[in-house]
């Protein structure tokens, strides 16, 4: 899992946090998920739209329930709905 840092120490203690939140008897994470995780607590690139970053971040990020409607119309906004 730490490979998936590539040698960054910022993504090395974010993917070392995943790991401790998991280490409660829980399954440790897919290592898609990690990098997805990883490539979505990055600033968007100039060929990521804000909708889709947004969503990807919702995908990634313990969000509290009242926060994420509103999350989600911005990323609805941002595609145009």
């Amino acid at each position: 899992m730490l490979r998936l840092a590539g040698g960054d120490p910022v993504a090395a203690a974010e993917v070392a946090r995943l790991l401790q939140i998991t280490r409660h008897r829980r399954p440790l994470p897919a290592a898609d998920a990690v990098r997805h995780h990883l490539d979505a607590r990055q600033a968007p690139a100039s060929s990521t739209t804000l909708a889709v970053y947004l969503e990807r971040w919702l995908a990634v990020r313990p969000v509290d329930e009242n926060t994420r409607p509103g999350v989600t119309a911005r990323a609805g906004a941002a595609r145009g709905w």
